[in-house]
């Protein structure tokens, strides 16, 4: 158990530690709701390797940490992308391809994002959006949909 310990400081560290994730926030808020998402990410995949020894664990977990490091930057970009819809669907497909390997081929992107979302998208800060992908993301962990979300803002 205590090397399950360290490993699940050892994961956070990593998304703590990660300067790619921070930069171009605006605010401190929205780096917190960030890092804390990835934290929990990184700590669920942590968990999943408990029965294993530290070397099967770190080669299991490996993937899916980079993924998962890959998938908040993606997060990052989407918000502080300028108002590029093009852009923005292109990086939320790709949103959706990464959250698929982090949280396990299982979930399934949302047919359709909601309308309280895209409203996010129009006038809502950088922490309602991480808030709002956040939620979609982890809501969509227990429904199966077949499609890629269409970006109609």
């Amino acid at each position: 158990m205590q090397n399950l310990q360290l490993r699940l400081r050892m994961a956070a560290e990593s998304i703590l530690e990660n300067e790619a994730l921070r930069s171009g926030l605006a605010s401190q808020e929205a780096e917190s709701a960030l890092l804390n998402w990835g934290i929990s990410c990184a700590e669920r995949l942590t968990l999943e390797t408990a029965e294993l020894d530290d070397e099967s664990a770190e080669a299991a977990i490996y993937p899916q940490m980079r993924t998962l490091r890959k998938l908040l930057i993606a997060i990052k970009n989407l918000v502080t992308q300028a108002d590029a819809s093009d852009q923005k669907q292109i990086t939320l497909l790709k949103i959706f391809d990464l959250a698929r390997i982090v949280y396990g081929a299982a979930w399934q992107a949302p047919k359709q994002v909601d309308d309280d979302l895209w409203l996010i998208f129009l006038v809502g800060s950088e922490v309602d959006l991480i808030n709002g992908l956040r939620q979609m993301i982890e809501s969509s962990t227990n429904h199966q949909g077949e499609d890629h979300a269409s970006y109609n803002p």
